[in-house]
């Protein structure tokens, strides 16, 4: 029990204090968040959760404003033009996982792909346009 107790005080020690300007607007955005981890650095924070089922990170200026944020989910999540267009384009391959990242308010995907013989990956942008950044032969 006493172990416990100091694990807890421990985990929470160590926790640093997020400003204001940046809790609410992660609150804004992300209200039903799970495990919220918070780290900081010197010019910004970065928080790691899940909300919706999605495994998150974002990164925030210390003033409050969004930098990046990273998402990883089931290719279901991803929006039916694009998992349409990924099965024409990639005929034979299935959609494996998704990975989306959000930088300069630009949105990419990183789609895995995978058949019996290999795993791809295929950098996607909102419009559905698309190219292989890496392919690996299956062991």
């Amino acid at each position: 029990m006493l172990f416990a107790f100091v694990l807890v005080a421990t985990t929470f020690a160590n926790a640093p204090i997020v400003n204001e300007k940046v809790l609410k607007t992660f609150e804004q955005t992300f209200s039903n968040a799970e495990g919220v981890k918070w780290e900081e650095y010197e010019s910004h924070y970065s928080v790691s959760f899940k909300h919706s089922g999605v495994q998150t990170k974002v990164t925030y200026k210390k003033n409050g404003e969004m930098l990046t944020s990273i998402s990883y989910y089931a290719p279901k999540m991803l929006p039916l033009y694009l998992q349409n267009k990924l099965k024409k384009d990639y005929p034979g391959m299935n959609l494996y996982g998704v990975t989306e990242v959000m930088h300069d308010d630009t949105v990419t995907y990183f789609v895995k792909l995978e058949n019996e013989k290999n795993w791809v990956t295929v950098k996607v942008d909102p419009t559905g346009s698309n190219e292989v950044v890496n392919k690996y032969r299956k062991a």
